[in-house]
């Protein structure tokens, strides 16, 4: 590959990830649709994102995970309150879902939560696949729940 070559597929690159910011997960592919070069990595890329895309988490791992980065980086919340997230779990695939519970109803400052995004994608993968978060305050335990519940319906 010539200086050019390179040089223009980084340019062009750079210049796609900034008109498609909501899209900075998704894999860039150069193929050409006149000589069909690089065309079969469009099979292989799309069989690695739909693998991605199915990955379940471990709870423990994950809970291990948050223990370390949040030790490093605590979470900050648009308000500044202080925030602790208590524990995680992954709620689904196909896009990966996880939810963070913490010590108060709130969000994450978009910052920590691109913080939390690129962290997980760095450590479990998810490649090509957009990871949605949750933030949900820790609630009462399940019993506690059930008493209220069976009370509104007397």
């Amino acid at each position: 590959m010539r200086q050019a070559d390179s040089n223009f597929s980084k340019t062009f690159d750079d210049a796609l990830r900034r008109k498609m910011r909501f899209l900075d997960y998704a894999p860039i592919l150069h193929v050409s649709a006149l000589t069909g070069e690089r065309t079969p990595k469009i099979i292989e890329t799309l069989d690695t994102v739909a693998a991605a895309r199915r990955v379940r988490v471990p709870t423990p791992a994950l809970n291990k995970f948050v223990e370390r980065i949040t030790a490093a980086n605590p979470p900050v919340s648009p308000s500044r309150r202080h925030v602790r997230i208590l524990y995680a779990a992954q709620i689904g695939v196909a896009p990966p879902s996880f939810v963070f519970f913490t010590n108060v109803a709130t969000t994450f400052h978009f910052s920590y939560e691109r913080f939390l995004l690129n962290q997980i994608r760095e450590e479990f993968g998810f490649v090509g696949s957009p990871i949605r978060i949750q933030v949900r305050r820790r609630g009462k335990d399940r019993g506690a729940r059930r008493a209220d519940a069976r009370r509104k319906h007397e």
